[in-house]
């Protein structure tokens, strides 16, 4: 892109004596400066006297836009150069605009000014006399009542800018000490409290030594967060929490401790399973406070047994589950309070999960396997011992009766086992490896593929010790199906473990192993069993991710093979491997051969193919398939049509039904042509892209909705390919929504119908956003006869007032 010539022609308009043709070069340099702020800021040197200009200038609009312009450069910068460079000269005039009569001005003169401070961060010294100016400025703001509302909140954001940069530094200390009671009053404002708070979590996220002394108000803070909580709004609740997070890791050495206890009894009301993500701050604020003196004894008072509740959810995942993970952690190495016996107790009691389905109890069982490797890692050794012993009693028995609560704890030991290897080299445990292995055989499948995740964490965490012992058991059950597929099971864990922890000693240690994998995985990626292949799949991703070089050849002969499975295996691959966001330079060799799968003979394959670009488009490798982007849409544009070789009849005995193998491959090129489109935007045709939408609202409802996504896909990416076609779309919508409407006589069928007027709806309001020219009126004439139906005109006017 041509900036700098664009910003050179800029500057000619911006000298000029017409006040509107100033005004719209400034407006267009505003829009570069919030769109392209990385190529606009080397050209401020060339700026700076229409800067200057701008922000002297007489026109509160024009001053405003030169303000927001520095507002925005600052905000993204990557070299602070220009900016200490201009700082003499440019700083004072931003101060300036704080004190400007317009609020709107004063307002983002502020903002400027805290955003641009981020800049000097290397130069605080040099502009010490202007930064301390802009605290005096905001010494005044703090306690003024008779400002602006928008006045008030830029000052808190400028408040926080300052601190987080320079509030450590002598020429601010004397400013801060008269400011810090006046932020506190605009905390307990409820108009301001808002603004106040991020304010707050900025300074104390700030990675400043000497950290900001706010510690003489550090405790009417802290009153007044606690304060908040109580409050019934779950937003003030989720900006409190998000505020106490980084307070109480940077400055929880200070907070009293009955502020302390008032915080846990705060914070252990919310945690459960209803809200994981208020859960998993309030785990962090519990997190923050357990090294103070005495909190420990009140957290196993008070949030242990709550805590203990949300890991038997079935819903605990994601950053919740790893926070109450590094809390237990931390919590386990204060064995006065949480004693090992108590917690073995707790965490392996499985009485609760007799009465939940077989998919929720593993869930569970996984979650406090994890838990309990906490708790055995940070127990002494002797404890170790035993524990272990433990383990080996209750897994020595048989495990295949009848008693689930036998199984389940057989299950959760093994997998305790695996998740404790992850950690710490087993092999020194006697009869660790036999232990595992035997279990693969087990009648139970849950016991088996827990024995197969454990054995394989295990391995990831002693590679040089179980790593040949997978191998070669690998190549000694060759004969056995099952069992071949639990070592497969075993190896990809082996490899996902390592490749997210570190890829590094895993390309060391199994590099001597490679040439034994290749074989194996080669050999099993032609099997019938589809969770078999699917397992070499993901082993060939994580591998062509980490060892490219040696993966690259063994992959390549798949595609060209004779065995549609194998071809399948080796498209599926690709998949994995920019799921993990494998380098451009290590797919861009596979990018024909993705395209070719996509017209494959075999149906699975074609399958493989459409899942694999709708993943690349999403990944950071999506540069593989620019190139190819316009003949990848035409692949999927065949895909996309209704073929009729691949529906069949099923003889159900009093009647027939029609089985159509070719709709999960439909709704998948209408998802791989969102894909294109958000990844490839202007490189994609977008008139085919209309063909899509047209043709998807004739098919099934399944097809339908990822056509309406498309087409909304299409109002943001497409505007003008849109409403060329308006007239297209309209009678095929017509029609889909008027059947769907009838439907909705049906009480049986009331829900899902429902579900589809409100997708249409959605969908309409975001054509009806852009559409203009001769197109609109009849478009508008549609929707007006559309909204005649009672049923879609409440979904309607339910998504015009966002109440969906």
């Amino acid at each position: 892109m041509q900036i700098p010539f664009c910003i050179e022609a800029l500057t000619k308009h911006m000298r000029a004596n017409a006040p509107k043709q100033r005004q719209g070069a400034l407006s267009l340099l505003r829009c570069l400066a919030a769109k392209l702020p990385h190529r606009v800021a080397p050209s401020m040197i060339r700026l700076k006297d229409e800067l200057l200009r701008s922000l002297a200038d007489s026109t509160s609009s024009i001053r405003y836009d030169g303000l927001c312009i520095v507002t925005d450069l600052a905000r993204d910068f990557t070299d602070p150069a220009p900016f200490q460079q201009l700082a003499p000269e440019l700083y004072p005039a931003l101060i300036k605009c704080t004190m400007d009569s317009y609020y709107k001005v004063a307002a983002q003169g502020l903002r400027a000014c805290g955003w641009y401070v981020h800049t000097l961060r290397s130069a605080l010294t040099a502009n010490a006399g202007h930064l301390t100016a802009v605290m005096e400025v905001l010494q005044r703001t703090l306690v003024a009542t008779d400002i602006d509302q928008e006045v008030k909140e830029a000052s808190l954001e400028c408040f926080g800018h300052m601190l987080a940069v320079c509030g450590n530094q002598p020429f601010v200390l004397d400013a801060l000490a008269q400011s810090m009671n006046a932020f506190v009053e605009r905390m307990r404002n409820e108009v301001t409290r808002t603004t106040a708070m991020k304010a707050l979590k900025r300074i104390a996220a700030a990675e400043i030594e000497p950290r900001v002394p706010i510690e003489p108000v550090l405790d009417q803070i802290c009153v007044e967060l606690c304060r908040f909580l109580d409050l019934s709004s779950r937003s003030i609740r989720q900006q409190v929490l998000d505020s106490t997070v980084p307070l109480l890791q940077r400055y929880g050495d200070g907070v009293p401790f009955e502020t302390s206890c008032t915080f846990l009894a705060q914070v252990e009301k919310f945690v459960s399973d209803m809200d994981l993500y208020i859960t998993d701050l309030c785990i962090q604020v519990i997190e923050a406070l357990v090294c103070r003196s005495g909190v420990a004894a009140r957290i196993a008072e008070l949030c242990l047994p709550r805590i203990l509740i949300v890991c038997r959810s079935p819903l605990l995942q994601g950053a919740a589950l790893e926070s109450i993970l590094r809390l237990l952690s931390n919590l386990f190495q204060y064995p006065e309070h949480f004693p090992f016996d108590a917690l073995f107790a707790q965490l392996t009691d499985l009485s609760m999960l007799q009465d939940q389905q077989a998919q929720a109890s593993r869930h569970v069982v996984a979650t406090l396997s994890k838990a309990l490797a906490q708790l055995v890692l940070r127990a002494d050794i002797a404890t170790k011992q035993r524990t272990f012993s433990t383990f080996g009693q209750c897994l020595s028995s048989p495990a295949d009766t009848g008693d689930a609560q036998v199984a389940l704890r057989c299950e959760l030991y093994l997998l305790t086992i695996g998740e404790i290897g992850k950690h710490e080299n087993l092999s020194a445990v006697p009869g660790v490896t036999d232990l595992m292995l035997q279990h693969l055989s087990s009648s139970r499948d849950e016991i088996a593929q827990a024995a197969a995740v454990g054995f394989g964490c295990m391995t990831a965490g002693a590679m040089s010790s179980f790593l040949a012992v997978l191998i070669q058991r690998m190549q000694t059950s060759a004969d056995s199906p099952k069992i071949r597929y639990l070592l497969l099971t075993s190896l990809r864990e082996v490899i996902a473990v390592n490749a997210s922890r570190d890829a590094a000693s895993l390309s060391q240690h199994i590099s001597e192993h490679l040439e034994g994998i290749f074989t194996l995985l080669i050999q099993n990626s032609g099997r019938e069993e589809e969770s078999v292949r699917a397992v070499v799949s993901e082993c060939f991703g994580h591998l062509l991710a980490i060892v490219p070089e040696a993966t690259a050849p063994q992959l390549h002969p798949l595609f060209r093979g004779s065995s549609g499975e194998a071809r399948a295996t080796a498209v599926a691959s690709l998949r994995c491997a920019a799921s993990r966001n494998c380098p451009v330079e290590t797919m861009l060799p596979f990018a024909d051969a993705l395209v070719e799968a996509l017209s494959d003979s075999d149906l699975q394959v074609r399958k493989a193919g459409l899942q694999a670009v709708n993943v690349v488009c999403q990944s950071s490798c999506n540069a593989v398939l620019r190139p190819v982007a316009g003949a990848v849409l035409e692949r999927l544009w065949e895909e996309s049509q209704v073929n009729h070789k691949l529906i069949r009849e099923v003889d159900l005995g009093p009647f027939k039904h029609k089985v159509d193998d070719g709709l999960p491959l439909r709704k998948i090129a209408y998802q791989g042509a969102s894909s294109l489109l958000a990844a490839y935007g202007e490189a994609v045709p977008v008139n085919r892209m209309m063909d899509f939408v047209k043709q998807g609202l004739t098919d099934q409802e399944d097809v339908q909705v990822g056509c309406c996504q498309l087409l909304s896909d299409l109002c943001v990416w497409a505007r003008p390919a849109v409403v060329a076609r308006l007239g297209d779309i309209i009678e095929p919508f017509e029609r889909v929504i008027t059947q769907s409407a009838k439907q909705a006589q049906n009480k049986q069928q009331v829900s899902r119908v429902t579900d589809n007027l409100r997708l249409f709806a959605r969908t309409l309001k975001n054509v009806e956003a852009i559409a203009e020219g001769d197109g609109r009126q009849p478009f508008l004439d549609f929707v007006s006869r559309l909204n005649k139906d009672q049923a879609f005109a409440q979904a309607y006017d339910r998504v015009g007032s966002r109440d969906v």
